[in-house]
């Protein structure tokens, strides 16, 4: 496996950990966001985006990223 293969997979493996133990966290759930963004599945980073902004509606890292997951 090529290394950009090897993160994206294990940033899958990884993905929900940091979320799950910490549900209302913005950063966290931001975290997560790029993880699943970064392994392409867009509408669950988008989710885990748009979640941190209601939790944190002035959270301007977590627009643009949910930016990222329309645009693409």
């Amino acid at each position: 496996m090529q290394a950009r293969e090897l993160r994206l997979e294990l940033r899958a493996l990884l993905h929900g950990t940091i979320t799950r133990a910490m549900p209302d966290d913005p950063s966290a759930l931001m975290r997560d966001g790029e993880a699943l963004l970064v392994a392409g599945d867009l509408g669950r980073a988008a989710r885990s985006f748009r979640r941190a902004l209601t939790i944190a509606p002035r959270f301007g890292e977590a627009y643009l990223a949910l930016s990222d997951t329309l645009i693409d």
